[in-house]
């Protein structure tokens, strides 16, 4: 989705394409489609569309919330009969003051009078509800007793000393009366078993600049192209590099970054959608690959500078690439690429088909590059051929079975995970199926790292957590002539999934899994030290369109959009689609709008906590791209984020410093390749008193974007290191002993 010019567009439209329906074909026009479709609402899922009368009441205080000036009035005027609130039970404390309080037990009863005070006393305590979000999560419609529903609350709140995020299921109870706007009234909401995370003092980070263009700034890539040490920002859509002032800040654009023209001779025919930075011509300066709908990949020789006309790549014109990365797939001492695609939906009337394990979009490329950035496509012969029609988000490779040959990770949509594992010589077999016992999802990003620090590659891959899946799973709801449909649907709208590597080979979907998987439509991510304690914390960009409403276009996109059409075009579709979009735009409804990004602060690898609205990070806006570096070499590792908005849409990028507080030490290790050895594909191994530590240097992670070769190692209270251990592509080892804490080594093959 990186083409803001024509994907957002599209997608700015399909909030409204609530009339979707089955394939036809023929002289059947708009009107037989959306009859067909109202009969289904009233057989099929009349249940789920009762669960949305319900949820009404819930997505109209939303939208008050967001759109007033001070919350009390507004809940306040929420309608009830009664409200249990729980006593507080138990409370665990996490590191950095950070008390998470469960609440439980026999439950107060209140009516709108005594919440009103309650309310009123909390605002004397200067309590400020800034964000919140309403899912509705389960309903259970009225038989021989009241409709009951389960709604996912999250609040955001602060006073002036602390802040704190609500969190848990209420269960409430349905009357049936209405109030003036047609609205259910709940008759009982049991609210006893929320669970309260605080956290006092300043966030841990800071906006310090907000990078803007006319259009759109991604794909993002960083890397220290003048040397000084401090990683500069290539922004791709917007033709600019940003130059990293030797961490300093500056008032006018923040953060160090002054930007500069990137490319004199930018690629003819449009925008750049991909991009990848790396050494393809062996000569130790990183090249520059670029591509875009229509056009042929282009590379321009690289230094310092790229002031030289691109050279195209021979390969097919691209439809919508999405995806590269870099890596010598057959020891030859070279970088390799591979390069995906997307595939819009409903663009001409296509559904991907199956919507759980399409296979029909634009082709994936495996181009083998002769040493001198000439590249041959190698795809069939390389064993890449079934599957490469994916609808592709994202992709790495990288050593994943840890035999030290670089595999192939892909990320799709209306897929999920393809695994690959190289024999060494650039040949690979597809291994899905015994490695993972679970592939399924909507596919967007994912990053490496050691999360139970086993020195065994792990994977988080980020996906779309859908409330209402989960709904009408619950419901069990679906078309008997789509059984499939329904089986994959749980799986499909789970979320993300964190893998862990195992000696086998194999990958284990991990304990706290959990914990990480319900973030909403999701992403970029990043992975980091951010607290210098040892362990990686996880941060993901959430939000896919928020329009003026809250009201969800999810509910039409399962219960209509995946049994729509199929993967060839159909005009009627398409005019069809084009006809109710007006309405429903007008409408302002969301799809996943108003979601908020999430932290996760690891406990050692085996538990996670969400933290990020503690933190300064859990933004309301559409976020898509991330990106971890520490962007004024003071070992603590920020954030970029970019944000989509504004019709015609456009991106920010903010610029998130780091002001975690504490005294933990650490150690960065920034590699910088030389002719004929590459820093990607690198494994970098710290060991110290307290265990060993690994990290790897691959590209293809997260979302439009590409993280620098310098890599960070929190260390705790640790004060010594024995050593670091470079393992560059090829074999080659590099080792430093007993290196200085609290410092960045350049380390060279």
């Amino acid at each position: 989705m990186a083409n803001i010019h024509c994907w957002l567009k599209l997608l700015s439209a399909l909030v409204v394409l609530s009339l979707a329906a089955p394939h036809h074909t023929g002289a059947q026009g708009a009107a037989a489609i959306r009859q067909q479709r109202l009969e289904l609402d009233r057989t099929v899922w009349s249940a789920e569309r009762r669960a949305q009368q319900y949820e009404a009441v819930f997505v109209a205080l939303w939208d008050r919330l967001r759109a007033a000036e001070e919350a009390r009035p507004v809940l306040a005027a929420f309608p009830f009969d009664q409200l249990l609130l729980g006593t507080r039970q138990n409370s665990v404390e996490h590191d950095w003051d950070i008390f998470e309080t469960h609440y439980g037990g026999p439950p107060r009863a209140l009516d709108p009078r005594q919440w009103s005070a309650l309310l009123e006393r909390w605002a004397e305590e200067g309590l400020v509800l800034e964000q919140s979000e309403w899912h509705h999560k389960q309903f259970t419609p009225a038989k021989d007793g009241s409709a009951r529903s389960l709604i996912d609350l999250k609040l955001h709140v602060k006073n002036r000393a602390r802040r704190l995020i609500v969190s848990g299921d209420l269960s409430v109870t349905w009357s049936e009366r209405q109030d003036e706007a047609g609205h259910y009234i709940p008759a009982t909401i049991d609210a006893s078993k929320l669970t309260l995370t605080e956290r006092r003092g300043a966030p841990a980070f800071a906006t310090s600049a907000i990078l803007a263009d006319d259009t759109a700034l991604s794909p993002l890539i960083a890397a220290d192209l003048d040397g000084n040490g401090f990683d500069d920002l290539l922004a791709l859509g917007a033709n600019l590099l940003y130059r990293n002032q030797d961490g300093r800040p500056l008032s006018e654009h923040g953060a160090g970054f002054a930007p500069e023209p990137l490319l004199a001779y930018p690629p003819p025919g449009g925008r750049i959608e991909v991009a990848l930075l790396a050494d393809f011509t062996g000569d130790g300066a990183p090249d520059l690959i670029v591509g875009g709908p229509g056009q042929l990949l282009g590379l321009y020789e690289g230094g310092k500078s790229f002031d030289q006309p691109g050279l195209a790549i021979a390969t097919r014109p691209l439809q919508y690439p999405e995806a590269m990365s870099a890596g010598d797939i057959d020891g030859d001492g070279d970088l390799d690429l591979w390069v995906g695609q997307y595939r819009p939906p409903y663009r001409e009337g296509q559904m991907p088909t199956p919507y759980y394990d399409a296979n029909d979009g634009y082709p994936a490329y495996l181009l083998s590059n002769d040493g001198r950035a000439r590249f041959t496509d190698i795809t069939a012969q390389a064993g890449l051929a079934t599957k490469r029609k994916r609808r592709t988000y994202s992709g790495s490779l990288a050593d994943l079975d840890g035999d030290d040959d670089l595999d192939l990770l892909v990320v799709s949509d209306f897929a999920g995970i393809d695994l690959y594992y190289n024999d060494g010589t650039g040949t690979f077999a597809d291994v899905t199926s015994r490695t993972v016992s679970e592939a399924s999802t909507f596919g967007m990003s994912h990053v490496f790292g050691d999360y139970n620090a086993d020195g065994r590659l792990d994977m988080y891959v980020v996906g779309m957590s859908s409330t209402t899946a989960r709904r009408l799973n619950y419901l069990g709801l679906g078309r008997e002539e789509y059984p499939e449909h329904h089986q994959q649907r749980r799986a499909m709208g789970f979320g993300n999934r964190l893998y862990l590597g195992r000696a086998d080979a194999r990958f284990s979907i991990a304990p706290s899994t959990e914990q990480v998987a319900r973030t909403g439509w999701s992403w970029g991510v990043a992975s980091a030290d951010f607290d210098n304690d040892g362990d990686d914390e996880i941060y993901v960009a959430n939000g896919h369109l928020s329009g003026e409403t809250a009201q969800d276009y999810c509910t039409t996109f399962w219960t209509h959009d995946i049994y729509t059409g199929d993967s060839a075009p159909d005009p009627q579709l398409a005019d069809f689609f084009a006809e109710v979009m007006a309405d429903w735009h007008s409408a302002g409804i969301s799809w996943n709008g108003f979601e908020h990004n999430k932290l996760y602060l690891s406990g050692g690898g085996r538990s996670f906590v969400e933290i990020g609205y503690l933190m300064g990070v859990a933004f309301e806006f559409d976020a898509r791209t991330v990106l971890d570096l520490d962007i004024d070499g003071d070992g603590r590792v920020d954030l970029l984020v970019s944000e989509w908005s504004g019709t015609p849409r456009r991106e920010r990028v903010h610029v998130l410093h780091n002001v975690w507080p504490g005294g933990n030490n650490w150690l960065g290790v920034r590699l910088k390749g030389a002719a004929g050895t590459s820093p990607i594909g690198a494994r970098i191994t710290l060991r110290s008193s307290q265990g060993t530590k690994t990290q790897w240097v691959y590209t293809g992670e997260s979302f439009d974007s590409q993280r620098s070769p310098t890599r960070h190692f929190g260390l705790g209270r640790g004060e010594q290191v024995e050593a670091v251990e470079v393992q560059w592509p090829g074999g080659k080892i590099t080792t430093l002993s007993e290196p200085q804490i609290n410092r960045y080594h350049e380390l060279t093959p």
